[in-house]
């Protein structure tokens, strides 16, 4: 059976509290209306019955030896007079003297007439005698100050007669027609509720509920959800994470409120409620968000990271959505730092693996060119090139056995600059280990070498084809102490045009470049560079001389780290 909606419970609700209330507004009524109409016709038996005492013809019955000859047909006409269910009078000893029915004359009274005996008149409710449910007063005979007898007077009360004196029927009557808005207003609230809760009960909401909260705070992604004036009204933990902002630690929504401007003092809230304005993130992702348009896969830096940041604003006359529902944008983030670090990897490994294959070739050429010499029988010539050849090789190893990884790469490097036309020289002077990752020097060497590389080919492009153009590139490598620790310094010089001074400030920018993007995109070596550096805590500055010249200074941590540890030492390791 499908669970009641929360409208049909409402409506059920409703409807069973306007019948208990109508039931018990009306058993209110019919009592108060009875105790009225009981102390009344008390009140007026009470009144009539002091007025019957002291009638002469009651003097004179009491008196005379045979009471019931004079006082029956005076009763009797004073019942009817005064609309009378029974006026009867009795002797001392409680025997009726009159009666209505004139055959119960001398039969004994059964209600309680001590206090009458006792000179004391009261009244009473009573339904002992034959005429039923009466408001009745029991009232002494006395004569001379004796007393002779009771008078009992009663009027007969119906509890129909009271129900229909009362106001039962417009209570009724009033219970209906607040039952008939009642449903009215409950059917419309039951449309509304429906169109709200897609016709779900509590239950199933709270199923619902604990289960989207349940996969919203464990997905790998970071997402926020922005209200139309950009404040915050939602995010979990892992945009948290992602942002820098405090982890929520209650299950209440945010509401769109001012008065949640700012965060709870205790945390609870995190950063709901907060404007995008107010939080810590880059200007650049700020005004995106603020902003509100469609994003799709859109790349920003924020606390270190590499976000890909999609952004969908929320329709509410969509089909489905609540009317009246507010607007506002949902946020994804995804952390792509160790992704594009690894294109980066992988893009050097490339270029190694072409430079390796290109010494391939180079060592093949030069190998028959010694077989030819030796075949012709010019061992001499063969030799020197023999000679010339390892010459060659020891002169790009540089410090045999310090820095294998730096070594590696810049020795690809230079076969590959090589077959482009290029002179690459490079120094490695480093007095211990530079405990830092492997991946850390190849990303740094190789972006800068490509990018080195590039230019000098964009330079020569840009001149005159029958002009000679220098074509080199200097790399220096050294450690040096410091006041507060050793640094690494990578220094890296190119014969290149240089770069130009409007858009020297922005070079450093991701996706900023002014060459052809290629398959594997342009505008992220440079930015790597300077995001790797940033995270280990150094620094990158560019210079121009003769050409283009890139330092990046490093601190060398003590023992060997990660690259995301050294990051998260980055205030340390600076000073």
């Amino acid at each position: 059976m499908h669970p009641w909606s929360i409208a049909r419970r409402l409506f059920v609700g409703q409807l069973m509290f306007i019948l208990i209330a109508t039931l018990l507004v009306t058993w209110a009524v019919f009592v108060h209306n009875r105790d009225t109409v009981f102390n009344l016709e008390q009140d007026r038996m009470l009144h009539t019955g002091r007025l019957m005492e002291g009638e002469s013809e009651v003097i004179r019955g009491y008196s005379s030896a045979n009471p019931t000859e004079i006082l029956q047909p005076y009763s009797l006409r004073i019942m009817e007079s005064a609309n009378l269910a029974f006026a009867t009078f009795m002797d001392t000893d409680g025997k009726r003297l009159t009666y209505w029915d004139p055959s119960w004359i001398g039969t004994q009274y059964p209600g309680n007439i001590e206090p009458a005996l006792r000179g004391e008149e009261f009244t009473e409710v009573s339904s002992t005698g034959r005429a039923g449910l009466s408001a009745r007063a029991v009232i002494p005979i006395q004569i001379n100050g004796e007393i002779v007898g009771v008078l009992t007077v009663g009027s007969r009360v119906s509890e129909l007669d009271i129900l229909a004196q009362s106001q039962i029927p417009a209570v009724l009557i009033g219970a209906g027609v607040l039952l008939v808005f009642s449903s009215l207003a409950s059917y419309l609230l039951a449309r509304y509720l429906k169109r709200v809760t897609f016709g779900m009960g509590p239950e199933q909401m709270s199923t619902s509920f604990n289960f989207l909260d349940t996969a919203l705070h464990n997905v790998t992604e970071g997402i926020v959800l922005l209200s139309q004036h950009g404040r915050v009204r939602l995010y979990n933990d892992k945009a948290a994470e992602l942002l820098n902002w405090p982890i929520i630690r209650t299950s209440e929504p945010a509401i769109d409120a001012p008065q949640l401007a700012q965060p709870q003092p205790n945390g609870t809230s995190g950063a709901m409620g907060m404007l995008i304005n107010d939080t810590e993130l880059p200007e650049a992702l700020k005004a995106l968000m603020i902003e509100g348009r469609d994003a799709e896969d859109e790349r920003y830096f924020a606390n270190g990271r590499i976000l890909v940041v999609n952004q969908h604003r929320i329709d509410p006359s969509s089909r489905g959505a609540v009317r009246g529902a507010l607007s506002g944008t949902v946020i994804t983030l995804h952390d792509a730092t160790d992704v594009q670090a690894l294109s980066g990897e992988l893009e050097n490994t490339r270029s190694l693996t072409d430079a390796l294959r290109s010494q391939t070739h180079e060592h093949a050429n030069r190998l028959h060119t010694v077989l030819s010499l030796l075949e012709l029988g010019q061992s001499d010539q063969a030799k020197n090139v023999v000679s010339e050849a390892v010459g060659a090789g020891d002169q790009r190893e540089g410090a045999a056995g310090v820095a294998p990884v730096m070594e590696a790469v810049l020795t690809g490097k230079a076969a590959q600059s090589r077959e482009r036309g290029i002179d690459l020289d490079f120094s490695i002077e480093l007095t211990r280990r530079t405990n830092l990752g492997s991946h850390i020097l190849i990303t740094i060497l190789g972006n800068l070498v490509d990018n080195a590389m590039d230019a000098i080919d964009t330079g020569v492009a840009e001149k005159d084809s029958a002009e000679e153009a220098e074509r080199w590139i200097e790399v220096d490598v050294y450690d040096s102490p410091a006041h507060n620790g050793r640094w690494l310094t990578i220094m890296v010089a190119d014969s290149g045009p240089g770069i130009p001074q409007p858009i020297i400030e922005r070079i450093f920018e991701r996706g900023f470049s002014t060459k052809d993007h290629g398959e594997t995109g342009r505008g992220h070596g440079l930015w790597l560079v300077n995001s790797t550096a940033k995270r280990l805590g150094g620094t990158v500055t560019v210079a121009q001389d003769s050409g283009t010249v890139f330092t990046v200074e490093i601190p060398i941590p003590d023992s060997r780290i990660t690259g995301l540890e050294v990051a998260s030492q980055e205030g340390t390791n600076r000073g």
